[in-house]
């Protein structure tokens, strides 16, 4: 008789078990389905992207851009291999073994979560991931979202390449002070063109990624704020329009800066001799504020050559306004 009970709770407890997966696989597949509908091939071109006023002789006067992304769209070819892996090193060592989602690392971060008692504790996302949420949905941390971006993952996968969502990736990726993509990021932070970049500027860069607001290299403060800044630390000064800033050194960055570097030797990406330099490079040397001017803060004669070029686009092309202001970003 205990036989027969303990069968039927058996049974009891399995069909209640199928009953939940059956409802929870439909659940996921709900989620999933009400995505947004996306062309991962045409991502680059949908973008804002920084303009430039020129001179006579194409000497560049002002760049001009959205005041919260300012981006400027380079070729994979363009970028460093070193800039490259030390984003691959640091956010996703299988990008190129995986096929949107990454299962190994899925299932480290659910028994890491478990551990520390927190389930958002650590993140598994991968770049592909990265770039969906980046490009089609938001931040936020609900399931609903991360279920739609595996799902939008994967459909990326099957469209594009490894080199094209890599390349996608490093020219959307927000690095901190509204820049967009690696390229602006590079010219923000060191004045340089992103093909540029020393091994140690890339690994810094790289760190931005996981928070814009504990790595990226340098912060901006306002003159009155600096009483206990080291003048040391002082690596540069910036105009907001008429505003002037101080840009002051991130111990933060360079600690994770020292993290992606260890990561890049230990998965064969660089020599130690590479490593050894680019750890000796000293960032405070390095790090070079860019000047920019911000849309709608500039002086009255490049507002008058926007005002005209947005003229003769209403003109030329049938647009109204507005979209012809806009198209100063693409």
């Amino acid at each position: 008789k205990i036989k027969v009970v303990l069968r039927i709770a058996l049974l009891v407890i399995l069909a209640a078990v199928i009953i939940a997966g059956g409802y929870v696989a439909g659940m996921v597949i709900g989620i999933a389905k009400s995505a947004p509908e996306i062309d991962p091939t045409t991502a680059l071109t949908s973008l804002s992207e920084s303009s430039v006023i020129v001179d006579e002789d194409g000497n560049i006067v002002e760049q001009i851009h959205d005041p919260n992304e300012n981006r400027e769209i380079v070729k994979l070819g363009q970028i460093t291999k070193h800039l490259q892996y030390a984003f691959i090193s640091i956010e996703d060592q299988r990008f190129y073994d995986h096929f949107g989602i990454d299962i190994h690392r899925i299932m480290g971060s659910v028994v890491h979560n478990v551990k520390v008692g927190d389930p958002t504790a650590q993140g598994a996302s991968t770049i592909t991931q990265q770039l969906v949420k980046n490009l089609y949905l938001t931040s936020d941390k609900v399931w609903e979202r991360k279920i739609q971006e595996m799902y939008l993952a994967m459909k990326v996968e099957k469209k594009l390449s490894k080199d094209q969502i890599l390349e996608n990736y490093l020219n959307t990726i927000p690095l901190g002070q509204s820049a967009y993509g690696v390229q602006t990021a590079a010219h923000t932070y060191f004045s340089k063109d992103v093909g540029e970049l020393t091994l140690a500027e890339s690994a810094l860069l790289a760190g931005a990624a996981k928070s814009t607001v504990y790595y990226a290299p340098f912060n901006r403060y306002n003159l009155d704020n600096l009483e206990d800044i080291p003048e040391e630390d002082i690596v540069g000064y910036v105009y907001i329009g008429s505003v002037q800033y101080a840009c002051v050194y991130n111990e933060k960055a360079i600690e994770r800066q020292h993290v992606i570097l260890n990561k890049m030797l230990e998965l064969g990406h660089i020599t130690q001799s590479e490593y050894d330099s680019a750890m000796a490079e000293d960032m405070r040397v390095a790090l070079n504020p860019g000047q920019t001017k911000v849309e709608g803060i500039s002086s009255t004669p490049m507002d008058y050559v926007k005002d005209k070029v947005i003229e003769d686009l209403m003109t030329t092309q049938n647009k109204t306004y507005e979209e012809a202001e806009s198209y100063l970003y693409k």
